[in-house]
């Protein structure tokens, strides 16, 4: 899990594992332990992972908790702060179009 969390820093990688990312449980529950784990410095991309998917996955709570634990973390944590932002504002998670990165799929 830490070899995870360092790897999470690359936001390449954390683009391409938020963009794998979907609506099936396990992929909520390795990043609700990966955020638990995480140490404060390797925090915020697992906690964005989490929202991004408790976001996709209709739990809006969790996500703004997670979303607390990315910030608090790195408040300046660019992924973070946008999804934040799309909570706050009652953006759909489909609004994306294409994955955390934004790009649209072929």
């Amino acid at each position: 899990m830490a070899w995870l969390s360092v790897l999470l820093a690359d936001i390449a990688v954390r683009d391409y594992a938020g963009e794998a990312t979907g609506d099936q449980l396990w992929h909520l529950a390795l990043w609700t332990d990966l955020t638990r784990r995480a140490t404060p410095a390797y925090a915020a991309a697992p906690a964005t992972l989490l929202a991004l998917t408790a976001w996709q996955q209709g739990q809006g709570a969790l996500a703004s908790v997670a979303l607390n634990r990315a910030l608090a973390a790195d408040p300046h944590y660019r992924l973070a702060r946008l999804i934040d932002h799309a909570l706050r504002h009652g953006i759909p998670p489909n609004a994306l179009n294409g994955g955390p990165t934004g790009n649209p799929t072929p």
